[in-house]
């Protein structure tokens, strides 16, 4: 039970902290929102979820490896964190075949490939490791969990990727408002992406505990 709570509040503290670092913080300091200071808040908006992830995903369980309450070692988060900022890279060529500039708004593309990797690639990478591609396939595509990170981790990977997704699906229509300029409607579908992939986790999680209590 105390497991259970503790995943559940480091989830809470994930979904509330991403809101509040891509909603709040712009809204609510000087800095403005992202759509009146656009690509400048960006920039600061994507180190603070960068800093926050690290925080939760690498930081945090070195933390927790001294308590004698993780197996994560410090070549783990090495590791952890080279993948994630390879897979930066990788995220801005797929984000050109799916149709973004080239050269034209280079940085704005680049830092919605740095803020796509901090969100999604570094919980899945944290939680599974320096491991064979494959073993990433049969977790993401197969759900081959091992733990609830492993889990947790998929579930925010596909939900921040798919939140961004269908975000980038309103770029295109007609409104001609603010929030449509690239890639912010990416950048705002990703945190309510990956809000729907906690709580999916989570009731997972929720789900398991309550089916071995009744097995118990």
């Amino acid at each position: 039970m105390k497991a259970m709570k503790r995943v559940a509040g480091l989830s809470a503290a994930q979904a509330l902290g991403v809101y509040v670092a891509v909603i709040g913080v712009p809204k609510w300091t000087s800095l403005g929102s992202l759509e009146e200071h656009h690509p400048d808040n960006l920039a600061v908006v994507t180190s603070i979820v960068a800093s926050l992830m690290l925080g939760l995903h690498v930081a945090l369980p070195l933390v927790w490896r001294t308590a004698q309450m993780s197996h994560f070692t410090v070549q783990q988060a090495i590791g952890s964190l080279g993948l994630t900022l390879a897979s930066v890279g990788v995220i801005h060529v797929i984000l050109i075949f799916f149709g973004a500039p080239v050269l034209d708004l280079f940085q704005r593309t680049l830092l919605l490939a740095t803020y796509l990797a901090f969100m999604a690639v570094l919980p899945l990478t944290s939680a599974l490791g320096l491991v064979h591609a494959h073993e990433y396939v049969e977790t993401i595509l197969h759900q081959r969990w091992r733990n609830h990170g492993e889990r947790q981790g998929t579930c925010t990977f596909v939900g921040t990727l798919l939140g961004a997704y269908i975000g980038a699906l309103l770029l295109p229509l007609d409104w001609d408002r603010p929030w449509q300029q690239w890639p912010l409607p990416c950048v705002y579908g990703a945190v309510y992406g990956q809000i729907a992939g906690l709580v999916v986790a989570t009731g997972l999680l929720v789900a398991q505990t309550q089916v071995v209590k009744r097995h118990d």
